[in-house]
């Protein structure tokens, strides 16, 4: 788990993407256990709001199989 600082402008959904890179209900909901607290502050956090993020591992990139090859 880490612990971040917000900044003005960030959403859950923006700062699980760009920290963990998704934001799919796995980590959504990992998320909001971790910090129930972060709904007090709307939809769009301010500066400087600390919030932790789940150790969860990155979601896994399928490989792309097309029909000509």
């Amino acid at each position: 788990m880490i612990t971040i600082r917000t900044r003005q402008g960030d959403t859950v959904d923006l700062l699980l993407w760009q920290q963990l890179g998704r934001n799919d209900e796995e980590v959504t909901d990992a998320f909001w256990r971790l910090n129930p607290h972060a709904a007090e502050n709307g939809p769009i956090f301010t500066n400087g709001i600390s919030l932790k993020l789940p150790d969860l591992p990155k979601q896994a990139i399928k490989e792309r199989i097309r029909a000509w090859d």
